[in-house]
């Protein structure tokens, strides 16, 4: 599959959204006082209709282009 710095159109929270890419966060994990390792998450970067940047749980998004990208000449390479 070819893949672009194109942004995907996809939908946040029941708002159309554009899809940048995924960015994978990193906190201290903190137990008592002292840190005992390390979490990890990956979001998703989408830009909101009026502007504002939201990061989301994978879950959460679902991209509008699919039926585009999953035709019946599609085929695993």
């Amino acid at each position: 599959m070819a893949y672009t710095n194109e942004p995907r159109p996809c939908v946040v929270d029941g708002c159309r959204a554009l899809f940048h890419g995924w960015a994978e966060l990193e906190k201290p994990n903190i137990e008592n006082g002292r840190q005992v390792g390390r979490w990890k998450n990956v979001v998703a970067v989408a830009e909101m209709e009026d502007g504002t940047i939201k990061m989301v749980t994978p879950e959460k998004i679902r991209f509008s282009d699919s039926d585009k990208m999953f035709t019946k000449d599609f085929r695993e390479e």
